[in-house]
């Protein structure tokens, strides 16, 4: 039999073919989206949407900015 370097090889072949955490947590991010460009395009705070849909304020700032929309900044 042929002598192999890495023997857990065949172990890590089945995670090929499966997207990174990270592209899926973006995945997350990008469905939530359209709501939030609503939001957006309806005047709201960044703190209103987050409010208006449950999540984070930090994750609302990030998905609008990774999705080229802002929101506004009533004082």
């Amino acid at each position: 039999t042929p002598r192999t370097l890495f023997p857990y090889t065949t172990l890590f072949r089945s995670f090929f073919g499966t997207t990174t955490h990270s592209e899926k947590l973006r995945a997350r991010r990008d469905a939530k989206a359209p709501e939030l460009r609503k939001h957006a395009d309806a005047g709201l705070t960044v703190a209103e949407a987050a409010k208006a849909i449950g999540i984070h304020v930090k994750s609302v700032a990030l998905i609008a900015r990774e999705n080229g929309f802002t929101f506004s900044k009533k004082t």
